[in-house]
């Protein structure tokens, strides 16, 4: 018998199949899909013009468009490279969805958006 020190649905399984693992390796992720955030890794130029608090438009997940807010704007970017192989840097953001969560239900862990964040009006 195995128990989770927190309750919540698995997200992910981390350990697939069975074998030696260390003393505090994980081997699953659990979450609570009511609570999920979206995390996003804006280039650093764009970063630089928002703030928190910034209204967000999220679309291209399969759903209705949603609305959300930027809570999280990382001090430190990071360098990403890019599909055709440019190099970018990036800063971590996160936003939260101010729609109820029935509009988003379908929306899960680790699923693809698009964010459009308002940077000044």
């Amino acid at each position: 018998q195995l128990r989770a020190p927190v309750s919540g649905r698995i997200l992910r399984i981390v350990q697939e199949s069975e074998g030696m693992v260390q003393p505090g390796a994980p081997l699953v992720e659990i979450g609570d899909p009511r609570d999920l955030q979206v995390a996003a890794d804006l280039l650093s130029t764009d970063a630089v013009q928002i703030r928190p608090g910034a209204a967000v438009r999220i679309d291209g997940w399969g759903g209705a468009a949603l609305q959300g807010k930027v809570t999280r704007i990382d001090p430190a970017g990071f360098l990403k490279v890019s599909a055709l192989g440019i190099e970018e840097q990036r800063v971590h953001t996160e936003i939260e969805i101010l729609d109820p969560a029935e509009m988003w239900s379908q929306l899960g862990h680790d699923y693809r958006v698009i964010v459009h964040v308002t940077s000044w009006r």
